[in-house]
């Protein structure tokens, strides 16, 4: 850890204790943001399809919906 703290400078000033106590994103906070990205990207999806199809963004949300089933049935080999 010396050998970092030297070539980046961070964390010289430490002690040790200090050190040891820092850490990394927690479990939550990882959700968290995949969770943030996943419902940005839903909105964003709808607010497109909305304006493409000049309907609301309820009827855009079922439509997206129906065309992600669409997919899924497709990659499964499921024809309609």
């Amino acid at each position: 850890m010396n050998i970092i703290a030297e070539k980046t400078g961070i964390g010289q000033d430490l002690t040790t204790d200090q050190r040891f106590s820092l850490r990394g994103p927690q479990e939550l906070d990882i959700v968290y943001s995949g969770l943030e990205e996943v419902m940005c990207t839903a909105v964003e999806e709808t607010m497109l399809t909305a304006k493409k199809l000049g309907v609301s963004y309820r009827i855009a949300v079922y439509v997206n919906a129906l065309n992600k089933l669409h997919a899924s049935y497709q990659d499964a080999g499921i024809t309609m």
